[in-house]
């Protein structure tokens, strides 16, 4: 092979070492080896330490959300086969890492020979097929992002970290990388404004330090510096709406909300920093129900909570003082694409005279309805609003899992903004401030 270094798992080498794939390494050439642990020498892939010097190691865990899982549950492996979360499990789609979680949890030895351990290891990932989501790689980081606006920082940092650590060695491999991940994404949220925003940010520090005559590292070290604009703004929006927003809560108030926003959560933990008293009317928001996790963080602040379906909107929204919800995203008009349901809610509450709040930073603007072109409101899969059994056949029926819709602006009385409670119309009038603010147009 025409390469001189490569970077392969531990596993790998003894193959490669087998297959004479290798040559050793001349030490002579890396002084600076005489740093590495004996913990890492002599190891079962290489033990003369003769073709491979470590660069770095790590090992299996577990990530979970700390708003749906019980902090009782957590602490063995028993959590990735606890039924309790059936349906809300990703499991690893490679043999390797699927087997080894199943040998952690019944303490074999990864490194076993005995075929009744391997056995038993495989039965017991078909024993917990039954309550996985989805057998996934990368996707396991992504099911740790809920909202607009970890959507977009999410997006910011993958191309932050494309730049930082992938070998992009030509302005054409950075250019189809960038490519790449903005067709990802977009398939992933296509609603999502952050996400698109992101994508348009990260493609115009490039043109722009390609245009330049900037080299394949200056322009990389320009869209690390956009996204990382884009990120600490993000953060810094959310939590200057928050005080806006925390103002619009009197003491003694009720508040009803709709599905679940990062937004959201932070205005009502900005109103009881201020020491106010309230409660919330919280729809389930079917069919994932995500509203489930803003119960968790209403009760960890301390807020009385009640929760209904979403068909009971009508029986408790005259009990309510206002209502705030969120947004994936705003179109230049003003107009809110949210979760399936907040049109609905924002129609009743005409009837009702109550007041619509949509909370949100202004980067989940997408300028591109500026020039007519419509906020594409995402559907999913049947599967999540019917089961298996439901019907017959599904001969005549056509199942629709619509999961966002469009709230006119006329409906909302304001946008809580980092800029202020603002008119949803005048959104449009704020955005070249932020547009400037990180594309860095001093």
């Amino acid at each position: 092979a025409g390469y001189d270094v490569i970077l392969p798992s531990d596993y790998m080498i003894a193959r490669m070492i087998d297959e004479g794939m290798l040559e050793k390494l001349n030490f002579d050439n890396i002084p600076n080896y005489a740093g590495i642990s004996e913990n890492f020498r002599g190891l079962y892939y290489d033990a003369n330490n003769e073709y491979s010097v470590p660069f770095s190691y790590g090992m299996v865990g577990i990530i979970y959300d700390t708003t749906v899982v019980d902090e009782a549950d957590t602490g063995t492996w028993d959590l990735m086969w606890n039924e309790k979360y059936s349906g809300r499990i990703l499991q690893f789609n490679n043999a390797r890492d699927a087997l080894g979680t199943a040998m952690y949890r019944a303490n074999i030895d990864v490194n076993t020979t005995d075929r009744n351990d391997w056995q038993q290891a495989l039965q017991a990932l078909i024993d917990q097929r039954p309550i996985v989501k989805s057998y996934v790689m990368d996707e396991i980081y992504n099911m740790n992002v809920k909202g607009g606006s970890p959507f977009g920082r999410a997006a910011a940092w993958a191309y932050k970290l494309a730049c930082e650590q992938e070998a992009l060695d030509s302005f054409d491999a950075l250019e189809a990388r960038m490519q790449e991940l903005s067709d990802k994404l977009h398939e992933l949220k296509p609603t999502m404004a952050t996400i698109r925003n992101s994508s348009v940010f990260a493609r115009g520090a490039f043109d722009c330090a390609k245009k330049s005559g900037a080299t394949l590292e200056e322009t990389k070290a320009q869209i690390i510096a956009t996204c990382d604009r884009i990120i600490e703004s993000s953060y810094a929006a959310v939590d200057a709406l928050a005080k806006n927003g925390a103002n619009l809560i009197t003491e003694g108030c009720t508040v009803m909300m709709h599905s679940y926003s990062s937004a959201l959560m932070a205005v009502f933990t900005a109103a009881r920093e201020q020491g106010k008293n309230f409660s919330l009317i919280c729809t389930e928001s079917r069919p994932l129900r995500e509203s489930r996790l803003a119960v968790k963080v209403l009760r960890s602040i301390g807020v009385p909570v009640t929760y209904i379906t979403d068909a009971e909107i009508w029986e408790f929204m005259p009990r309510a003082d206002l209502i705030i919800m969120g947004a994936d995203s705003i179109a230049w008009d003003g107009s809110v694409a949210n979760k399936m349901g907040t049109a609905l809610v924002s129609q009743l509450a005409l009837a009702c005279k109550k007041p619509v709040y949509i909370a949100s930073e202004l980067y989940k603007v997408n300028p591109a309805t500026a020039e007519g072109h419509p906020i594409e409101l995402e559907r999913r899969v049947k599967e999540e609003i019917v089961s298996e059994g439901d019907f017959d056949s599904y001969e005549g029926i056509d199942v629709i899992n619509q999961f966002f819709d469009l709230t006119p602006a006329w409906q909302i009385r304001g946008l809580i903004t980092e800029f202020g409670v603002i008119a949803p119309a005048s959104a449009c009038v704020y955005w070249q401030q932020l547009e400037d603010k990180i594309a860095d147009n001093n």
